[in-house]
């Protein structure tokens, strides 16, 4: 038995009653890590394929295919940091040190604003300058899903990567985490609005055994997000749309269900057609409830 004893202790002076608690020794252990976490199993689908999509291109020769999967506003930050208590191959992390925020080595406030990098363009353009080309692990994969509703997804992954180019004699291997922001735009495609990723030096068992189990998700691009957006989010544009064209939401879910919940469609053939007077009066008709 382990005797834990709490002593409370108010303005400097020990309370006369402390709680004592007896442990099993064999039950005072560490919980087993678990593989993952996930909230809501509906969107283990989504955040498999959204996974397997993003990794796959970035470990193309285009990351440029990236574009789409941003928001105009998002923001992206890298940061690494060295863990001594690894015991593998230090690898240095000189490329990455220019565009790192890791505040505990970067003191120089100008740079701690000159590397967030916001808007997708010059988001997807440091993806070129800043990192060589890579392939990951998908067999070490690790995913921890921290909100899942309709309105947001936040998750982070971690695992390994390999760096196809190096001036090192054999390619080096970081561990990695990443975390993503996810929210739907207007056609309730979810777009990555914040991406934090930090790099670090592998493990020994994480290097050893990286690339063993290589299993790529088989899930195609267009499963990599949803097509269609969710009930609520239906409901949001429905009144988004009533409001800015003037119909009422009857009508105004008519166009948007033609156009197949395409937020930019129907607001385009909205103004052809109210253009051209082909929209009846009726639509303009809101209730006074």
């Amino acid at each position: 038995m382990v005797d834990v004893w709490l002593c409370l202790v108010q303005d400097g002076n020990d309370l006369p009653a402390p709680i004592g608690t007896a442990i099993d020794e064999e039950e005072a252990v560490v919980p087993h890590r678990l593989p993952g976490s996930v909230q809501d199993h509906s969107v283990n689908g989504v955040l498999t394929s959204f996974n397997a999509e993003f990794f796959r291109i970035f470990d193309s020769s285009n990351r440029q295919g990236l574009l789409d999967a941003y928001h105009d506003q998002a923001i992206f930050t890298m940061s690494y940091f060295i863990n001594f208590e690894h015991q593998s191959k230090q690898w240095k992390f000189d490329k990455y040190f220019a565009d790192s925020r890791n505040f505990m080595k970067v003191n120089d406030e100008g740079k701690k604003l000159r590397v967030v990098k916001l808007g997708r363009l010059p988001i997807v353009s440091s993806f070129t300058s800043a990192f060589p080309p890579t392939t990951h692990d998908f067999g070490s994969f690790t995913v921890d899903s921290h909100i899942a509703t309709a309105a947001l997804i936040v998750f982070t992954v971690y695992g390994v990567f390999k760096e196809l180019e190096s001036e090192e004699k054999s390619a080096p291997i970081r561990a990695f985490y990443r975390t993503f922001v996810l929210i739907p735009d207007g056609a309730g495609v979810f777009k990555i609005v914040n991406d934090q990723l930090t790099l670090t030096n592998a493990s020994g068992p994480q290097a050893s055994n990286a690339f063993t189990n290589n299993a790529l998700p088989s899930m195609s691009v267009a499963q990599a997000v949803p097509t269609m957006p969710s009930e609520d989010i239906k409901n949001q544009m429905i009144v988004q749309f009533s409001q800015q064209s003037g119909m009422n939401e009857g009508f105004s879910r008519q166009c948007l269900e033609v156009h197949e919940w395409n937020y930019d469609k129907a607001g385009q053939a909205f103004l052809e057609l109210n253009g051209q007077g082909k929209i009846p009066p009726e639509a303009f008709v809101k209730s006074s409830t």
